[in-house]
């Protein structure tokens, strides 16, 4: 069943329900209102009988007279019932009446009784005292005719009235499925049109209001163009990774050659041979590993976190630098302890790659501080080299990017250092920022949550 029928039967069915139970609580409130109206009208003639009988024994005058004379209802008895459960006197022209049962009480009731042919009856008691000075009931009973049409009317009413309702009805579930699932529509068009041309397209189509079927566009639409911002990133990604391996491949495949046609005759090829292919082996070795922690989302790295002091670890990881690159790094730092919950590894690691990329660009020395900054430990590396545009600046974290696309593999970089500082940065909860002046000097701000 399609989505429009749904919409329709559901709408036809909970407007039945509703119109149903609205009918039914209206029939029965009126007939409510109805019933005690009645009963009220015949407690008033009861109330009126009641005082012309107290008259006519007052005054010596025959009862059963005056009242076949006063009142002679048409559908209805009067009846006077003695205490022991006897009739002394009956007035009615519907021989039916008399097979009611006769009850005798001392004081004033009333009730409402339907009969299984469906036809409503009043009963009313009201105490008098009789010619012998005893306490009779004098009953009024009444078929409420008048009741019983007035019904009859209303629910032939209340059944045309709704059959008159669902026409709009079904015709506004109609319209309203259209109106709804138009843009469901165009959704589903611009899916299956994604799916047989392969290209990401969005749904140029703008609602008056801002429902949510308008939210779901939206939403359709930012994921399509995060969709194409990704693809377009993978594609990126996928030729930059392939031209990395490329070269590294393509020199060892000379030099393997190299080796099978020269390198039993020529023993000093064959220990340039092997170090060239030592040494692009180890390149795309962590050129693979780079590319593996960058492609891992991070639940399913481990981070070692532990309550460890930012200081030391960045000290440390600073002479360490300085030893393997005879550079100049002055180190400085606000504080002798500062803590924060972090994989010493990471932090190392994340150090080493701003350094790295400091000495790339810059012949000058690199100052490195860590300072405590509020609730957090910012970590700064400066460099002193050609500096980073603005336009740059927003790309610098980008897989393979290069400031310098002059500077390859002779630089010693593969462009994904940055890459996976941010990604380091992000796994601890932290920010990592840059802040330049081209021809004087490039500034890496790491922002790492002090542990509270």
């Amino acid at each position: 069943m399609k989505l429009r029928t749904k919409l329709q039967v559901a709408a036809a069915i909970t407007l039945v329900l509703f119109v149903a139970l609205t009918n039914t609580i209206v029939y029965h409130v009126y007939e409510t209102i109805s019933a005690e109206s009645e009963v009220e009208r015949v407690q008033g003639q009861s109330e009126s009988i009641a005082e012309l009988v107290s008259s006519a024994i007052e005054n010596d005058l025959p009862v059963q007279q005056i009242l076949s004379e006063t009142y002679v209802p048409n559908d209805g008895m009067v009846r006077i019932i003695n205490q022991n459960d006897e009739t002394v006197t009956t007035i009615t022209r519907e021989q039916r009446f008399l097979q009611f049962p006769t009850r005798y009480t001392n004081q004033h009731e009333a009730n409402t009784q339907m009969t299984d042919e469906d036809e409503r009856f009043a009963f009313v008691y009201t105490p008098i005292v009789w010619e012998d000075g005893t306490i009779v009931t004098l009953e009024i009973s009444e078929r409420l005719v008048g009741m019983e049409e007035n019904m009859a009317l209303l629910g032939l009413i209340l059944v045309v009235a709704s059959l008159l309702a669902l026409i709009p009805a079904i015709l506004g579930g109609w319209l309203l499925g259209a109106i709804i699932l138009r843009p469901i529509h165009s959704l589903i068009h611009r899916m299956n049109s994604i799916q047989e041309k392969g290209s990401l397209q969005t749904i140029d189509e703008k609602r008056r209001r801002r429902d949510e079927l308008q939210q779901l566009i939206d939403g359709f639409n930012a994921m399509i163009e995060r969709l194409r911002v990704q693809f377009e990133k993978q594609d990126q990604f996928v030729s930059d990774a392939s031209h990395e391996l490329r070269t590294p491949l393509t020199i060892i495949d000379g030099y393997a050659s190299m080796l099978k046609r020269w390198g039993k005759t020529k023993p000093d090829m064959l220990d340039e041979a092997i170090e060239a292919i030592t040494s692009e082996s180890t390149r795309m070795k962590q050129l693979a590993e780079q590319l593996l922690l960058l492609v891992k989302d991070e639940e399913h790295l481990t981070v070692n976190k532990a309550d460890i002091n930012v200081v030391t670890v960045v000290q440390h990881s600073v002479l360490a630098m300085e030893v393997a690159t005879e550079r100049d790094v002055r180190f400085s730092s606000s504080d002798e302890l500062l803590i924060a919950n972090a994989d010493e590894q990471m932090l190392q690691q994340l150090t080493y790659i701003l350094l790295d990329n400091a000495f790339k660009y810059s012949e000058d020395h690199v100052d490195v501080q860590v300072v405590k900054a509020g609730t957090n430990v910012e970590l700064t590396v400066t460099d002193y080299g050609n500096g980073i545009t603005p336009s740059e600046q927003t790309k610098i974290f980008d897989r393979f990017y290069r400031i310098e696309k002059s500077r390859s593999r002779a630089g010693g970089g593969s462009g994904l250092g940055l890459a996976i500082a941010s990604k380091l940065v992000s796994l601890h909860n932290g920010t990592i920022g840059v802040d330049s002046v081209p021809r004087e000097q490039t500034t890496f701000t790491v922002t790492l949550p002090m542990k509270g």
